[in-house]
């Protein structure tokens, strides 16, 4: 759990820091009001801890304007003992809890707990999911009576995913809550502490508690825990008759799984054709730094093409990871770090230089050997939406076929139940038309309704039925359906109010604005967005930046670091100056790693950043969460 603790006094905060610190609490330490407001609106703390009498901005009047602002993170106030008149005062502008100094860190605790278990969904003090307990006041978890020995961090992460089991965490909401502002840890650091956090758990009889959901994030397996339960209850037979019926269970967040693994296998395919098209590109690339290899064997390296050579590197640094090519990302890294020294390289430098440039060599023609994927379902250039027929009269379909491909839609037809189950493992609909009285059993259709509704992102969905009772109405309604025809019914009806879903769907969507001078960015940043309703525009050349900002007024903008005539920095600074476009959430795409980059990026006015190569699940739900909080 996340604490921002904002009090002047180091004496009470090294006291505290101790304290808070053995019960793995992550703690962020500011001295003044100020301060406080502005790491408040940069993360999302689980408690803030507050000192009443702060410089610059005091704690009633933080907790005042916080309040104002929607913010709903528990508040505890720290308040002197004479000062009641602080303490109603604090508790009339939204504090939830207060403690009069000097402290007891004791009740301190306990009321940090309470506080943390107020909005869960467990509300006793122990934290308990099946046969998995996590105990707060002693740090001590347990599996079926079975003590697991972790880490700290470890210890943090398990009870971050129990106090919200339906919740998936990105790596970068897992560090945004387990770390400090001052020690951020690489992604990778992220991943191990889930691989031993796993391993710990398997250890003890929890297989596979922690999933991985596709584009996101992880979270704990709800369907997991159901499965264990059964297991243990004897019932074999059931948990047999459930996976006869298919990979669409009764459990709503199921489609999710099926639509995930839709969008992994579009984005291997366009990954596969972007390997391709721009394999020519990355050739150029390597030339740049095999020439510079060739000068520098011959001592003959000018600073023009020392100069060139480290951006080849930065820019092969910035996209061989998102290729699954995570070595090539470190060398190309190691290869830009030498080149950007100043002054003349040692002879140990250059024997390493020459020799990173020939693995990096190397690497990159294995790859290019490789067989990519190819996209076995062509679609029609000017098809932009896809539509999903889910009924068995094939006459009937083959209208409603001639309608959506008129409009630029491509429609699809399916009649049967299983059909669909195959059909979703691989594609993800715009819309769906699904009659639930001919294509299997009701109870099936309904179902399938609701996992389509609650699947990320939502498919909206047209009910066909010969049912036109008020019960069937709301049934549809609370399964989720978008739209409700009687039949018998013609392809003309069900195109009339297909359109306008379409439309209204397709106005709700995302718009994403990317500007970075590398094509091979922005060729793999759709996959990775638009496969999650994110509709995205592309450009290459910043010159052009502000008349398409006024053109498609996006909801966000991403913007690359480093770009010829005009960088990202600048724009993010033009872009601020202007009161109409001075709340757009920006976003900033690096290789660099400094802290000076990430400092200029914020002291300029951007939002977030994401380092290359891009991760997209990191990515997403970084646009998300700033979409959230923008709005």
């Amino acid at each position: 759990m996340r604490i921002l603790l904002i009090e002047d006094d180091e004496v009470l905060v090294s006291v505290l820091l101790q304290s808070l610190t053995k019960q793995h609490y992550v703690v962020d330490v500011v001295q003044d009001g100020q301060m406080g407001w502005e790491y408040s609106q940069s993360t999302n703390y689980d408690l803030v801890i507050m000192d009443v009498g702060l410089p610059k901005l005091d704690g009633i009047s933080l907790c005042q304007k916080l309040r104002q602002k929607g913010c709903t993170t528990p508040i505890l106030l720290m308040t002197a003992k004479d000062a009641s008149s602080d303490r109603i005062r604090g508790l009339d502008t939204g504090a939830d809890d207060y403690l009069i100094k000097p402290l007891d860190l004791e009740e301190l605790q306990a009321r940090i707990r309470a506080l943390l278990r107020r909005g869960e969904i467990p509300h006793t003090p122990v934290l308990e999911i099946e046969r998995l307990r996590l105990d707060p006041s002693s740090c001590q978890v347990t599996y079926d009576g079975k003590q697991l020995e972790l880490t700290p961090k470890e210890y943090s992460l398990l009870e971050l995913l129990m106090r919200n089991p339906s919740r998936v965490y990105s790596r970068g909401d897992i560090i945004e809550h387990l770390w400090t502002f001052d020690d951020p840890p690489q992604e990778e650091t992220v991943k191990s502490h889930i691989k031993w956090l796993r391993h710990k758990l398997k250890a003890v009889g929890a297989i596979d508690w922690i999933e991985n959901v596709y584009g996101v994030g992880y979270r704990l397996n709800p369907q997991k825990v159901k499965q264990e339960r059964q297991t243990d209850a004897g019932n074999k037979g059931d948990r047999r008759d459930a996976g006869d019926k298919g990979e669409i269970s009764s459990t709503p967040n199921s489609l999710n799984l099926v639509n995930s693994t839709s969008v992994v296998q579009q984005f291997q395919q366009a990954m596969g054709g972007l390997w391709n098209q721009y394999q020519g590109l990355m050739t150029q690339r390597m030339d740049v730094l095999a020439q510079a290899a060739k000068a520098l064997s011959s001592s003959n390296l000018t600073p023009e093409l020392s100069l060139s050579a480290q951006q080849a590197a930065h820019k092969l640094a910035g996209v061989l990871g998102m290729f699954e090519l995570d070595t090539g990302t470190e060398i190309a890294r190691e290869i830009e770090v030498i080149f950007s020294q100043k002054g003349d390289l040692s002879t140990i430098q250059k024997q390493q230089l020459l020799s990173l440039i020939q693995q990096l060599g190397d690497l990159l023609n294995l790859a290019g050997e490789k067989p990519t994927h190819q996209s076995t379902l062509p679609v029609p250039a000017s098809v932009n939406t896809r539509l999903l027929l889910i009924e068995p009269d094939l006459q009937l379909g083959a209208k409603l076929q001639q309608l959506a491909l008129a409009a630029g839609t491509l429609c699809e037809q399916i009649g049967t139940i299983e059909g669909v189950k195959d059909y979703l493992k691989t594609t993800s609909p715009d819309l769906v038309v699904l009659n639930v009285d001919e294509v299997g059993t009701r109870e099936d259709s309904l179902t399938l309704l609701a996992q389509l509704a609650t699947s990320t992102p939502p498919i909206p969905v047209i009910v066909l039925t010969a049912a036109n009772g008020l019960v069937d109405r709301v049934t549809i309604a609370r399964a989720g359906g978008r739209g409700f025809l009687v039949k018998p019914v013609t392809a003309m009806q069900i195109w009339d109010i297909a359109s306008q879903i379409l439309q209204k769907h397709k106005n709700l969507a995302i718009n994403v604005l990317v500007v970075d001078d590398d094509p091979l960015i922005i060729a793999a940043l759709r996959p990775m967005l638009e496969p999650w309703g994110i509709r995205m525009t592309g450009l290459a050349k910043p010159l052009g930046f502000w008349e398409v900002l006024e053109a498609i007024a996006p909801d966000l903008v991403i913007l690359d670091v480093e770009m010829p005539q005009i960088n990202g920095i600048e724009l993010c600074q033009a872009v601020r100056t202007d009161p109409k476009w001075r709340g757009l959430p920006i976003l900033f795409l690096t290789a660099h790693r400094e802290i000076e980059t990430v400092q200029q990026v914020f002291a300029v006015g951007a939002d977030d950043y994401v380092l290359k190569p891009v991760v997209g699940e990191e990515l997403l739900t970084r646009i998300i969460h700033r979409l959230e909080r923008n709005r």
